[in-house]
C-alpha cells in the first residue's frame, strides 16, 4: 500500500511537471509573439523614419541636378544673414543671435561663409519647405543636411547655444564621420533601402547621444551632401512600449550592426538570471535582444502550481476515499461469500453468483460437474479429540480441496464438514479423477501433531441439459447419501 501511495504521488508530481512546462512554454510563445508584436511596431517606425529621409533626398536630388528648372521662391538670404563668428571661425544663422533671418533652420559651417551660399540661399528655403511643407517632420527628429565641400550642416530644429565656444572642430564634416565602424555594410544598405543607419555617436549640438538615417545625394558623379534625421537614443524608449508586468522583468537592448553597442531601450529592474533571449533582427539596423528575467516566470506560474498542488492534494483525498471505501466493499462481499473459518466459500457465493454462471453454461452445452463432499466420522472425531481437533480436521480437508482443484473452479463449505465443488467447463471423466485424487489426498495426509485419520466420501455428476441448480444438488446429494448409507 505505502508502494502505491509512492507511485501516485511520483505520477502527481510528473502531471504537475508536464502541466507546467507546457504552461510554461505557453507562457514563452505568447510573451514570444507580444515582443514581436512590439519589435514590429519599433522596425516598421524606424523603417518610415528612413523611408521619409529617401524623400527628401531625392527632391533635394532633383534640386541639385535641374535646379534651374525647378520653381522655387527667390532668396531672401543675403550675405547680412550670413553671420561669422571669427572667436569660434565658424559662420552661419539661426543661432541663438540676429533673429530676422528668414530661414526656419539653424546653419553652422566651418571657416568664413562661401559667397556662393547667398547666391544661393534658396536652397535652404527649400529644405525648409521639404521638412515643414511637403511633410510635416516629426518635431522629436532633428532633420539636417551635411555639405562636405562647403563644410556646413544646416539643422531643422534652432538651438539657443550663442554662448557655445566651438561647434564644429577642423576635419570634423566629412563622409566619415556617418560612415565609421560600418565598412561595405553601409553600401548594401543604400543598395537595398536606399539608407543606412549610422552607429551611435555624440550630437554635435549637445551632450546626447544619437544615431542617424542617411541618404547621400549626389552632383556629378560625386558625394555633394548627406541628408540625415537624427534619432536620440533615449527616444527609444518610447518607441518601445510593453506592458507593465514585462517592463519589471524583461530588458530589451538593441545591439547595433557593424560594432559591439548594445544601447538598453527598456528599463526593467532586470538581474543576471534570466532563462533565455529572444533575438528580433532589425532591417540594417541591428538586432533586438530581449532578456527575460527569471522571476517573471516565476511570478506567472507560481498561481497556477498552487492551484495544482492543491488539485492534487484534493484528487488523492478523494481518491484515497474511493480506494478506502472499494477496499471496504470488498472486504465485506468476501466476508459476506467466504467461510471465515478455511477461507473457501460459503453457500452465499451460491446465489451470487454460481447459479447464475452454471445456468449460462449449460444453456450453451458446456458441460457442469458436481462433487459432493462429506466428511466421515466427524462427530466421533469433535467427541474423542475435542473441537480443536475438529476444526484441524475441517482445516485440513479445505486445504486438499484448494490443491486439488483449479483456480476458477467453486470450493465451497457448505456448513459443518459438507463441502461442495463446482467444476465449470470440465466433463465427467476428469471430475472422478478429481474426486478420487481429493479422496486420497484427505485421507494420506495427517494433521499436524495430531494422530487422527480423516477421510471423506464424495459423489460426483454431469448436469444434464436443461436441469437446474436445485435438480442437480439434489441428485448429487442422494448419490452422497446412497455411498455413505
Amino acid at each position: 500500500m505505502l508502494g502505491k501511495c509512492y507511485v501516485r504521488a511520483l505520477l502527481n508530481a510528473v502531471v504537475i511537471i508536464a502541466i507546467l512546462a507546457m504552461s510554461f512554454i505557453y507562457e514563452v510563445n505568447k510573451s514570444r509573439s507580444y515582443l514581436k508584436s512590439v519589435f514590429d511596431i519599433f522596425a516598421s517606425t524606424l523603417q518610415q523614419i528612413g523611408d521619409n529621409n529617401v524623400s527628401d533626398a531625392n527632391y533635394a536630388q532633383v534640386m541639385i541636378e535641374h535646379g534651374s528648372k525647378v520653381k522655387s521662391s527667390p532668396s531672401v538670404l543675403s550675405n547680412v544673414d550670413l553671420h561669422y563668428f571669427p572667436s569660434r571661425n565658424e559662420y552661419g544663422f539661426n543661432q541663438g543671435v540676429y533673429p530676422n533671418v528668414a530661414a526656419n533652420g539653424m546653419l553652422i559651417g566651418y571657416g568664413k561663409p562661401p559667397e556662393i551660399l547667398v547666391e544661393n540661399g534658396n536652397r535652404f528655403l527649400t529644405m525648409d519647405k521639404i521638412w515643414n511643407n511637403y511633410r510635416k517632420a516629426n518635431k522629436f527628429h532633428n532633420h539636417f543636411v551635411v555639405n562636405y565641400e562647403y563644410q556646413f550642416v544646416y539643422l531643422s530644429n534652432i538651438r539657443l547655444l550663442e554662448n557655445r565656444e566651438h561647434f564644429i572642430k577642423e576635419g570634423m564634416i566629412k563622409p566619415q564621420r556617418f560612415r565609421k565602424g560600418l565598412e561595405e555594410q553601409y553600401t548594401k544598405d543604400l543598395e537595398q533601402y536606399g539608407f543606412f543607419f549610422t552607429l551611435p555617436y555624440q550630437n554635435l549640438l549637445d551632450d546626447g547621444k544619437v544615431f542617424s538615417v542617411i541618404t547621400p545625394v549626389y552632383y556629378q558623379g560625386e558625394l555633394f551632401v548627406d541628408i540625415g534625421t537624427d534619432i536620440e537614443l533615449d527616444e527609444l524608449k518610447t518607441i518601445i512600449q510593453l506592458y507593465p508586468d514585462l517592463k519589471k522583468s524583461i530588458q530589451v537592448d538593441l545591439v547595433f550592426n557593424g560594432g559591439d553597442i548594445s544601447v538598453p531601450v527598456s528599463e526593467a529592474r532586470y538581474n543576471s538570471w534570466d532563462v533565455f533571449h529572444y533575438k528580433y533582427e532589425v532591417p540594417n539596423l541591428g538586432t533586438l535582444v530581449a532578456h527575460y528575467d527569471v522571476l517573471y516566470f516565476s511570478t506567472k506560474l507560481f498561481p497556477e502550481l498552487c492551484l495544482l498542488v492543491m488539485l492534487s492534494i484534493i484528487f488523492h483525498l478523494v481518491w484515497s476515499s474511493s480506494q478506502r471505501q472499494k477496499q471496504e466493499k470488498l472486504l465485506l462481499k468476501e466476508q459476506l461469500t467466504h467461510d471465515s473459518m478455511t477461507g473457501l466459500y460459503n453457500r452465499r457465493i451460491l446465489d451470487e453468483q454460481v447459479i447464475q454462471e452454471i445456468d449460462l453454461l449449460n444453456k450453451q452445452n458446456n458441460p457442469v460437474c458436481i462433487i459432493a463432499i462429506d466428511a466421515n466420522n466427524f462427530k466421533k472425531i469433535n467427541d474423542n479429540h475435542g473441537h480443536q481437533v475438529g476444526d484441524k480436521a475441517i482445516l485440513h480437508i479445505a486445504d486438499c480441496l484448494a490443491t486439488c482443484t483449479r483456480s476458477h473452479d467453486y470450493c465451497i463449505r457448505m456448513g459443518g464438514d459438507e463441502f461442495f465443488i463446482v467444476l465449470p467447463n470440465l466433463p465427467l471423466e476428469p471430475a472422478y479423477k478429481i474426486a478420487a485424487r481429493l479422496e486420497k489426498k484427505v485421507r494420506e495426509r495427517s494433521i499436524d501433531s495430531v494422530d487422527v485419520e480423516v477421510t471423506i466420501t464424495s459423489a460426483t455428476t454431469q448436469m444434464l441439459p436443461n436441469e437446474t441448480f436445485d435438480q442437480v444438488y439434489k441428485r448429487v446429494d442422494e448419490l452422497l447419501y446412497e455411498k455413505k448409507g
